[in-house]
């Protein structure tokens, strides 16, 4: 009985300090969008997920050689791929027809440090995005989705614009 109050109070005296700690701890930021109309750039390494109603997914990686490596789901089948002079590749992806109705883009990718994602929407997209990168955000003006970026409030999408950095909130 004496060991576990010893130990208790142990721990007791310890959080304090693994709290201060935790609060200044560097590392991945996050950025949330919901119903998102407008235009996002996201570059940096990181994790993301999303879905896109009538828009187009870009996704530009030096390392990349085949859009089918991506996980892209609902897009067309036949992305449109180029390389450019410095061997950067670029998989656009957009939406496909389905039984007269365009389907979702749906998508899950590991971005590295020299990636790219680029999204472009009329009717709304989703998104939750973890990583150290950094990116621009604009909405499409009036009600154009909401955005939650390193763990702050939701506001409305920026009509004018907003570059941003993936950062740990140092609070």
């Amino acid at each position: 009985m004496r060991r576990l109050i010893l130990l208790c109070l142990l721990l007791l005296l310890a959080a304090p300090s693994a709290a201060l700690a935790l609060r200044h701890a560097e590392g991945d930021g996050t950025l949330v969008v919901r119903n998102g109309i407008g235009v996002l750039r996201l570059e940096g390494p990181g994790a993301v997920i999303g879905r896109i109603e009538g828009g187009r997914l870009e996704v530009r990686s030096p390392g990349l050689e085949d859009c089918r490596e991506l996980q892209v789901w609902g897009a067309d089948r036949r992305p449109f791929l180029r390389t450019n002079e410095e061997g950067v590749t670029s998989c656009t992806f957009t939406e496909r027809p389905f039984g007269g109705s365009p389907q979702p883009i749906r998508f899950r990718l590991i971005l590295r440090a020299d990636d790219a994602l680029s999204i472009r929407s009329g009717e709304g997209f989703g998104l939750s995005a973890v990583g150290e990168g950094r990116g621009l955000i604009r909405g499409a003006g009036g009600a154009d989705g909401f955005y939650s970026l390193n763990g702050e409030r939701f506001a409305s999408l920026p009509d004018e614009g907003l570059a941003f950095s993936l950062a740990a909130n140092l609070r």
